[in-house]
């Protein structure tokens, strides 16, 4: 019997991973290939005829394992990828616990013109006051941020609990008060308050004072030195709309 060395074995056994872009990311392979030990072929194998169906020998382990230690290589590298520099710094960014104070702060101070515009049927302009609150310092967010990250529990389960029932009681206040500065700007007037629109103006009046002292009262609850720092920085602020 004669004895046959078949050498094709080793091409068909192991494809070039170049030609898989679809098991790693492509630029994952570069790294992977050029890392990576070479690849070595197994001894030939016999067989004890010219044409049998051919039948080849598992690759050896260390080549397994050159497999393995690529492919994990490609996909560690397509994770630390996605980790880009403005996801990471979003991780790790704190709240800013200061801005939210100063939001809470300048829409008390935003409150105190709305009787004089109220008075005079300015509706607009009192609107214009309530919806920057709301819209562009975002109080509700502010005053949860705060919440959060100031009264907490450990600081004291009574005044984490106070800040979350006023921040979002204030959360309606402040829309019914706007609704009720609404509702008068369609009534027909002579740039006076009319009897129809002086309903909705007490409504507004009287939401106003409850807005003024939720706003009182969660400042309050903050310890002093954050208070006192972001009053002096609220201050310097400049708003587009009047405040006094």
């Amino acid at each position: 019997m004669r004895l046959h060395f078949v050498t094709s074995a080793a091409p068909s056994l192991y494809p070039s991973l170049r030609d898989r872009p679809s098991r790693v990311a492509r630029w994952g392979l570069g790294a992977c290939i050029n890392c990576a030990p070479r690849l070595r072929r197994s001894p030939p194998l016999l067989h004890s005829s010219p044409n049998p169906s051919r039948t080849y020998a598992p690759p050896p382990l260390s080549t397994l394992l050159s497999r393995r230690r690529c492919i994990l290589s490609s996909a560690l590298l397509i994770f630390l990828a996605t980790l880009t520099p403005s996801s990471l710094s979003a991780r790790s960014t704190r709240p800013d616990v200061d801005a939210s104070v100063q939001a809470v702060v300048l829409c008390r101070q935003l409150l105190e013109p709305i009787p004089r515009y109220v008075s005079s049927a300015s509706w607009d302009k009192a609107r214009s006051n309530v919806n920057y609150c709301t819209r562009n310092l975002r109080l509700h967010t502010a005053m949860l941020t705060v919440t959060r990250e100031v009264l907490t529990p450990s600081v004291g389960q009574a005044a984490s609990d106070e800040g979350m029932v006023l921040a979002n009681e204030l959360d309606n206040i402040f829309t019914q008060l706007d609704a009720s500065l609404y509702t008068p700007i369609f009534m027909p007037s002579n740039d006076e308050i009319t009897t129809g629109q002086r309903k909705y103006a007490n409504e507004a009046l009287i939401y106003l004072q409850e807005a003024r002292e939720h706003l009182e009262r969660f400042v309050q609850l903050l310890p002093e030195s954050l208070r006192e720092r972001n009053l002096e920085r609220a201050a310097a602020r400049r708003l587009p709309l009047e405040r006094q």
